[in-house]
C-alpha cells in the first residue's frame, strides 16, 4: 500500500504546514488588501480594493515564475529536511508537478462581457494556442529548487500538468501507479500557483469571478505551494492513499455553462466504496476545493444528490473547504485539502478514518482520492 511519509506546505497561513493546519482549524484567515490594485464595481464604475489571501513576506517583490519558485523553492527545502530527519530519502526519486497554465489569462473568453477585451485576449489566445504546454516550467522550477536545498542524488520530472486543480490529484494517481510497479522508491508530487498576480487578478474580473463588495459570489485569490513524499510504506506514515478517480465534466465552467455535477459525481462514486460510504452509519468526510463560485455551487449539490440513492452516507457529509482560509489556491488547493487531512489524522481531530478529497478544474477535469489514517 502507498503511504504518505512526509508534506511540507507554503501558504497565506505561513510556510509550515502544521501551524497553517492549526490556524485553518481555528477559522484564522489572512487575507488582506492588495497594494496599489483596484477594479472597476460592475454596478457604477467605482473603484474596488481587491482583498487576496497571499503568501507573507516570501513572495513579496516577486511575480510570475520567479513568484512561483520562491514557493517551490521553499517547499522542496523543508522536504529534504523532513525526509532526512526520517532517515526515508530513497535512491530513485520522480516528481510529478501541477504547475498554472500559462495561457490561463488567455481563456474563458465566452465569460468577458466586454467586446474590447474580448477581443484583445483573443488575438492572443489565437498564437498562444499554437505553443501548447510542454512542462517546461514545472522542469525549470524543480531544477532550481533541488540545486538550491542542494538535493542528494538526482529528481527525474517523471510528469507535469497544468490541467487546473484536478492536475494534482491526476498526479497522485499516476504516482501511486509507478510506486506500485516498482518504478520509483519515492514520489514528490508538488502543485504550486498563484492567482494574485496582477494579470491574473484582472482577468478574474473581466470574467466576472473575483470576489469584491459589487461581486460578493465570486472567488478569493490565494497562492501556495504543497509536496507531499510518497512510498511503498516506511518510518512514520502519516497516511495512506487508498484509491483515486479521474472524470471529465462535459459542461464545464469555460463552456458557460450550469454544471449538474456529472463529471464530479462520477469520480465520487467511483471512490465512494473506498471511502467506507456503503454503510448507513458510516462516517463521511468530504474536502472539496469548492471556492465560493455559483457554478462550483451547483455543481457540488448537484454530485451530492446524484450519489445520495447508492450511497446513503451522502446524504449527510462533514465537508471542509480549504479556500475558506487559504483563498482559491489553484492547483495546489487540493493538496492543501490533504495537508489539512493528514494533520487531523495525526492530531486526532479527523471526523472519520477515511478522507475523500475532491478537485474540479475550470475546464473538463474532474478528480477525487481517497486518503486514509495510518
Amino acid at each position: 500500500m502507498v503511504a504518505i511519509l512526509a508534506h511540507a506546505m507554503v501558504s497565506s497561513l505561513g510556510c509550515d504546514s502544521a501551524d497553517a493546519c492549526a490556524a485553518a482549524r481555528a477559522g484564522l484567515t489572512r487575507a488582506a488588501l492588495i497594494d496599489g490594485m483596484e477594479v472597476s464595481a460592475a454596478a457604477d464604475g467605482n473603484p474596488e480594493p481587491v482583498v487576496v489571501h497571499a503568501v507573507p513576506v516570501l513572495t513579496k517583490g516577486f511575480e510570475g515564475e520567479a513568484r512561483l519558485q520562491r514557493m517551490v523553492d521553499h517547499a522542496l527545502l523543508e522536504m529534504k529536511v523532513l525526509l532526512s530527519r526520517s532517515g526515508t530519502l530513497r535512491d530513485r526519486v520522480g516528481a510529478y508537478f501541477a504547475v498554472p497554465d500559462p495561457a490561463r489569462e488567455y481563456q474563458a473568453l465566452d465569460l468577458i462581457t466586454a467586446e474590447a477585451e474580448r477581443q484583445e485576449k483573443s488575438e492572443i489566445a489565437g498564437r498562444l494556442a499554437m505553443q501548447p504546454f510542454d512542462g517546461s516550467s514545472a522542469q525549470r522550477m524543480l531544477t532550481r529548487a533541488a540545486d538550491a536545498a542542494e538535493w542528494p542524488g538526482t529528481i527525474k520530472l517523471m510528469r507535469a500538468s497544468a490541467a487546473g486543480q484536478a492536475a494534482a490529484l491526476a498526479c497522485m494517481a499516476a504516482a501511486r501507479q509507478d510506486l506500485e510497479e516498482d518504478r520509483l522508491d519515492l514520489a514528490i508530487v508538488a502543485a504550486v500557483d498563484s492567482l494574485v498576480s496582477p494579470a491574473t487578478l484582472i482577468w478574474l474580473h473581466q470574467c466576472h469571478r473575483l470576489k469584491t463588495t459589487d461581486m460578493p459570489i465570486g472567488l478569493m485569490p490565494g497562492e501556495g505551494c504543497v509536496m507531499l513524499a510518497m512510498a511503498r510504506g516506511g518510518e512514520g506514515v502519516q497516511g495512506h492513499v487508498l484509491d483515486a478517480a479521474l472524470g471529465q465534466e462535459p459542461l464545464s465552467l469555460w463552456s458557460g455553462a450550469t454544471s449538474v455535477g456529472q463529471g464530479l459525481g462520477e469520480v465520487m462514486s467511483r471512490v465512494a466504496q473506498s471511502a467506507g460510504w456503503k454503510d448507513a452509519e458510516a462516517s463521511a468526510w468530504v474536502i472539496s476545493d469548492h471556492n465560493g463560485e455559483v457554478y462550483r455551487a451547483n455543481e457540488w449539490g448537484h454530485a451530492l444528490v446524484r450519489l445520495q440513492g447508492a450511497w446513503p452516507a451522502a446524504s449527510d457529509p462533514t465537508v471542509w473547504f480549504p479556500a475558506i482560509s487559504f483563498g482559491d489556491t489553484g492547483s495546489a488547493a487540493p493538496l492543501i485539502g490533504a495537508c489539512m487531512a493528514l494533520r487531523a489524522f495525526e492530531r486526532g481531530h479527523a471526523p472519520a478514518d477515511r478522507a475523500m478529497v475532491l478537485a474540479s478544474s475550470e475546464g473538463e477535469a474532474r478528480a477525487a482520492l481517497v486518503l486514509a489514517a495510518p
